[in-house]
Protein backbone atom coordinates (compact mmCIF):
# COMPACT_ATOMS: atom_id res chain seq x y z
CA UNK A 1 0.00 0.00 0.00
CA UNK A 2 1.47 3.53 -1.13
CA UNK A 3 1.45 5.82 1.67
CA UNK A 4 3.77 8.80 0.43
CA UNK A 5 2.57 11.63 -1.35
CA UNK A 6 -0.57 10.01 -3.37
CA UNK A 7 -1.88 12.69 -5.71
CA UNK A 8 1.30 14.10 -6.53
CA UNK A 9 2.81 10.36 -7.28
CA UNK A 10 -0.51 9.85 -9.41
CA UNK A 11 0.11 13.05 -11.27
CA UNK A 12 3.88 12.04 -12.04
CA UNK A 13 2.93 8.87 -12.82
CA UNK A 14 0.03 10.00 -15.27
CA UNK A 15 2.29 12.70 -17.27
CA UNK A 16 5.16 10.28 -16.87
CA UNK A 17 7.79 13.45 -15.58
CA UNK A 18 11.07 12.43 -14.10
CA UNK A 19 10.92 13.48 -10.39
CA UNK A 20 14.75 14.71 -11.22
CA UNK A 21 15.62 15.33 -14.98
CA UNK A 22 20.00 15.59 -15.04
CA UNK A 23 20.74 16.57 -18.95
CA UNK A 24 24.07 17.11 -20.11
CA UNK A 25 25.17 18.79 -16.76
CA UNK A 26 28.92 19.82 -16.03
CA UNK A 27 30.34 21.33 -13.42
CA UNK A 28 33.52 22.40 -12.46
CA UNK A 29 35.42 24.04 -9.19
CA UNK A 30 37.66 26.70 -10.74
CA UNK A 31 39.66 25.00 -13.31
CA UNK A 32 39.07 21.58 -12.32
CA UNK A 33 36.52 19.16 -13.84
CA UNK A 34 34.03 17.37 -11.24
CA UNK A 35 31.06 16.15 -12.82
CA UNK A 36 31.27 16.07 -17.12
CA UNK A 37 27.98 15.71 -18.97
CA UNK A 38 25.55 13.90 -16.20
CA UNK A 39 22.12 12.48 -17.72
CA UNK A 40 19.94 10.87 -15.47
CA UNK A 41 16.50 10.78 -14.82
CA UNK A 42 14.49 9.06 -11.50
CA UNK A 43 11.14 8.48 -11.93
CA UNK A 44 8.44 8.22 -9.83
CA UNK A 45 8.33 4.39 -7.50
CA UNK A 46 12.46 3.70 -7.86
CA UNK A 47 15.21 2.72 -6.06
CA UNK A 48 18.00 4.37 -7.22
CA UNK A 49 21.84 3.99 -5.75
CA UNK A 50 24.90 5.94 -6.75
CA UNK A 51 27.38 4.82 -6.03
CA UNK A 52 31.32 5.72 -6.54
CA UNK A 53 34.75 6.35 -5.30
CA UNK A 54 36.09 8.81 -3.12
CA UNK A 55 36.67 12.31 -5.44
CA UNK A 56 34.10 11.02 -8.40
CA UNK A 57 31.88 13.47 -7.44
CA UNK A 58 28.44 12.40 -6.08
CA UNK A 59 28.80 15.20 -3.48
CA UNK A 60 28.72 17.97 -6.14
CA UNK A 61 26.15 16.03 -7.83
CA UNK A 62 23.77 16.01 -4.45
CA UNK A 63 24.40 19.85 -3.88
CA UNK A 64 23.04 20.83 -7.66
CA UNK A 65 20.19 18.54 -6.90
CA UNK A 66 19.35 20.35 -3.98
CA UNK A 67 20.28 24.02 -5.17
CA UNK A 68 22.97 24.35 -3.15
CA UNK A 69 25.85 25.15 -6.11
CA UNK A 70 25.06 26.78 -9.46
CA UNK A 71 26.04 24.86 -12.88
CA UNK A 72 26.67 26.64 -15.90
CA UNK A 73 26.29 23.87 -18.40
CA UNK A 74 22.93 21.50 -18.33
CA UNK A 75 19.84 21.66 -17.15
CA UNK A 76 18.03 19.66 -13.90
CA UNK A 77 14.38 19.66 -13.39
CA UNK A 78 12.39 18.69 -10.32
CA UNK A 79 9.18 17.19 -11.20
CA UNK A 80 8.94 19.12 -14.83
CA UNK A 81 10.13 22.40 -13.04
CA UNK A 82 13.50 23.98 -14.07
CA UNK A 83 15.93 23.84 -10.68
CA UNK A 84 16.19 27.71 -10.48
CA UNK A 85 12.46 28.42 -10.40
CA UNK A 86 11.58 25.45 -8.15
CA UNK A 87 10.43 26.42 -4.73
CA UNK A 88 8.25 22.57 -3.62
CA UNK A 89 11.61 21.82 -1.54
CA UNK A 90 9.30 20.44 1.14
CA UNK A 91 8.62 17.37 -1.90
CA UNK A 92 12.11 16.21 -1.22
CA UNK A 93 13.00 14.67 1.80
CA UNK A 94 17.04 14.64 2.44
CA UNK A 95 18.93 13.12 4.98
CA UNK A 96 22.59 14.37 4.59
CA UNK A 97 25.99 12.41 6.09
CA UNK A 98 26.71 14.81 8.42
CA UNK A 99 23.34 13.08 10.34
CA UNK A 100 25.97 10.07 10.93
CA UNK A 101 28.29 12.36 13.31
CA UNK A 102 25.80 13.72 15.38
CA UNK A 103 26.06 14.93 18.81
CA UNK A 104 25.03 12.15 21.28
CA UNK A 105 24.87 14.55 23.84
CA UNK A 106 22.34 17.27 22.11
CA UNK A 107 19.61 18.04 24.69
CA UNK A 108 16.77 16.50 22.45
CA UNK A 109 14.25 13.93 22.10
CA UNK A 110 13.37 11.61 19.50
CA UNK A 111 10.28 13.60 18.81
CA UNK A 112 11.96 17.26 18.96
CA UNK A 113 14.30 15.97 16.01
CA UNK A 114 11.53 14.92 13.62
CA UNK A 115 9.43 17.81 14.14
CA UNK A 116 12.46 20.04 13.18
CA UNK A 117 12.18 18.41 9.77
CA UNK A 118 8.60 20.53 9.22
CA UNK A 119 10.48 23.61 9.71
CA UNK A 120 10.94 24.68 5.85
CA UNK A 121 7.11 23.44 5.06
CA UNK A 122 5.83 25.55 8.13
CA UNK A 123 8.22 28.21 8.43
CA UNK A 124 10.94 29.00 11.29
CA UNK A 125 8.44 31.06 12.71
CA UNK A 126 4.98 29.84 12.45
CA UNK A 127 3.68 27.50 15.19
CA UNK A 128 3.03 23.52 14.52
CA UNK A 129 0.05 22.24 13.35
CA UNK A 130 -2.24 21.10 16.05
CA UNK A 131 -1.95 17.37 15.18
CA UNK A 132 1.98 17.30 15.42
CA UNK A 133 2.58 14.62 17.73
CA UNK A 134 0.25 12.51 15.57
CA UNK A 135 2.56 13.51 12.44
CA UNK A 136 5.62 12.74 14.03
CA UNK A 137 4.49 9.04 15.61
CA UNK A 138 3.25 8.37 11.74
CA UNK A 139 6.88 9.12 10.15
CA UNK A 140 8.59 7.04 13.61
CA UNK A 141 6.37 4.29 12.82
CA UNK A 142 7.26 4.07 8.99
CA UNK A 143 10.61 3.49 10.23
CA UNK A 144 9.72 1.22 13.33
CA UNK A 145 11.08 3.70 16.09
CA UNK A 146 7.78 5.07 17.13
CA UNK A 147 8.58 3.74 20.86
CA UNK A 148 10.82 5.83 20.97
CA UNK A 149 9.36 9.35 20.49
CA UNK A 150 9.74 10.43 23.93
CA UNK A 151 13.55 9.07 24.69
CA UNK A 152 16.66 11.51 24.06
CA UNK A 153 18.09 10.70 20.93
CA UNK A 154 21.42 10.84 22.63
CA UNK A 155 20.09 7.30 23.81
CA UNK A 156 19.78 5.78 21.11
CA UNK A 157 22.81 3.63 18.78
CA UNK A 158 23.86 4.37 15.65
CA UNK A 159 21.21 2.41 13.68
CA UNK A 160 18.30 3.84 15.42
CA UNK A 161 19.74 7.51 15.23
CA UNK A 162 19.35 7.49 12.02
CA UNK A 163 16.28 6.08 11.38
CA UNK A 164 15.15 8.60 13.29
CA UNK A 165 16.59 10.92 10.61
CA UNK A 166 15.00 9.30 7.98
CA UNK A 167 12.10 9.70 10.09
CA UNK A 168 12.86 13.76 10.15
CA UNK A 169 13.43 13.56 6.68
CA UNK A 170 9.90 11.86 5.40
CA UNK A 171 8.00 14.18 7.73
CA UNK A 172 6.58 16.14 4.97
CA UNK A 173 5.70 13.04 3.43
CA UNK A 174 7.76 13.78 -0.15
CA UNK A 175 8.01 12.76 -3.06
CA UNK A 176 11.43 11.27 -2.89
CA UNK A 177 13.98 10.88 0.02
CA UNK A 178 17.70 11.40 -0.94
CA UNK A 179 20.12 9.96 1.32
CA UNK A 180 24.06 10.81 1.34
CA UNK A 181 26.36 7.60 2.59
CA UNK A 182 23.55 6.94 5.21
CA UNK A 183 25.39 3.86 6.31
CA UNK A 184 28.96 5.41 7.27
CA UNK A 185 29.52 4.32 10.99
CA UNK A 186 27.31 2.25 10.70
CA UNK A 187 28.52 -2.08 11.35
CA UNK A 188 27.74 -4.71 9.19
CA UNK A 189 24.30 -5.95 11.25
CA UNK A 190 23.09 -2.19 11.39
CA UNK A 191 23.79 -1.88 7.53
CA UNK A 192 21.92 -5.08 6.28
CA UNK A 193 18.72 -3.51 8.51
CA UNK A 194 18.90 -0.45 7.54
CA UNK A 195 18.80 -1.36 3.88
CA UNK A 196 16.17 -3.66 4.24
CA UNK A 197 14.31 -0.46 6.23
CA UNK A 198 14.75 1.58 3.00
CA UNK A 199 13.62 -1.98 0.43
CA UNK A 200 10.17 -1.55 2.76
CA UNK A 201 9.66 2.53 2.11
CA UNK A 202 10.33 1.77 -1.26
CA UNK A 203 8.38 -1.50 -1.84
CA UNK A 204 5.53 -1.31 0.41
CA UNK A 205 5.22 2.85 0.75
CA UNK A 206 6.21 3.99 -2.71
CA UNK A 207 8.97 5.82 -1.50
CA UNK A 208 11.19 6.60 -4.42
CA UNK A 209 14.68 6.75 -3.44
CA UNK A 210 18.14 8.05 -4.26
CA UNK A 211 20.78 6.98 -1.74
CA UNK A 212 24.51 8.09 -2.89
CA UNK A 213 27.01 5.52 -1.11
CA UNK A 214 30.17 4.15 -2.12
CA UNK A 215 29.64 0.65 -0.34
CA UNK A 216 29.00 -1.70 -3.32
CA UNK A 217 27.16 -3.98 -0.94
CA UNK A 218 23.94 -1.90 -1.56
CA UNK A 219 23.99 -3.12 -4.99
CA UNK A 220 22.48 -6.43 -3.66
CA UNK A 221 19.81 -4.62 -1.57
CA UNK A 222 16.61 -3.64 -3.36
CA UNK A 223 17.69 -1.34 -5.42
CA UNK A 224 15.61 -1.32 -8.72
CA UNK A 225 18.35 1.33 -10.58
CA UNK A 226 22.09 2.05 -10.26
CA UNK A 227 24.41 4.30 -11.38
CA UNK A 228 27.97 4.36 -10.88
CA UNK A 229 29.74 7.58 -10.90
CA UNK A 230 33.17 8.46 -11.49
CA UNK A 231 33.08 11.91 -12.60
CA UNK A 232 31.35 10.89 -15.83
CA UNK A 233 28.51 8.05 -15.69
CA UNK A 234 29.99 4.86 -16.44
CA UNK A 235 26.72 2.96 -16.45
CA UNK A 236 23.07 4.17 -15.41
CA UNK A 237 20.30 1.53 -15.51
CA UNK A 238 17.81 -1.61 -13.78
CA UNK A 239 20.20 -3.37 -11.73
CA UNK A 240 19.65 -6.57 -13.58
CA UNK A 241 21.17 -4.51 -16.67
CA UNK A 242 24.41 -4.00 -14.59
CA UNK A 243 27.56 -6.36 -15.39
CA UNK A 244 30.61 -4.98 -13.72
CA UNK A 245 33.31 -7.00 -15.41
CA UNK A 246 32.45 -4.93 -18.58
CA UNK A 247 33.25 -1.52 -16.85
CA UNK A 248 35.35 -2.12 -13.83
CA UNK A 249 38.58 -0.45 -14.84
CA UNK A 250 36.57 2.74 -16.25
CA UNK A 251 34.77 2.99 -12.82
CA UNK A 252 38.10 2.82 -10.92
CA UNK A 253 40.26 5.24 -13.03
CA UNK A 254 37.62 7.31 -14.49
CA UNK A 255 36.85 6.91 -18.27
CA UNK A 256 40.21 6.68 -20.44
CA UNK A 257 37.83 6.63 -23.84
CA UNK A 258 33.90 7.63 -24.91
CA UNK A 259 32.33 5.96 -21.54
CA UNK A 260 29.46 3.01 -21.70
CA UNK A 261 26.55 4.59 -20.40
CA UNK A 262 23.14 3.04 -20.59
CA UNK A 263 19.92 5.27 -20.88
CA UNK A 264 17.10 4.63 -19.18
CA UNK A 265 13.58 5.38 -19.43
CA UNK A 266 10.70 6.12 -17.26
CA UNK A 267 8.57 4.22 -15.13
CA UNK A 268 8.59 2.36 -11.81
CA UNK A 269 11.16 -0.71 -12.22
CA UNK A 270 11.21 -0.17 -15.88
CA UNK A 271 14.28 1.88 -16.98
Amino acid sequence: MKCFSEGKLGDAMTKNVPIINIKNVSYRYEQEPVLTEINLSIHSGQFWGVIGPNGSGKSTLLKLLLGLLEFKQGEIELFGEKIRAFQQWERIGYVSQKANSFNSGFPATVFEVVRSGLVKKTGLFRPYPKDIREKVKKALDKVEMGAFIDRNIGELSGGQQQRVFIARGIINEPDILILDEPTVGLDVQRVQSFYQLLKKLNQENGLTIMMVTHDFAAMSEGLTHIALLNRQLIFAGQIEEFKMDDIWPQFLYGPQEPFVYYQQSGGHGDA
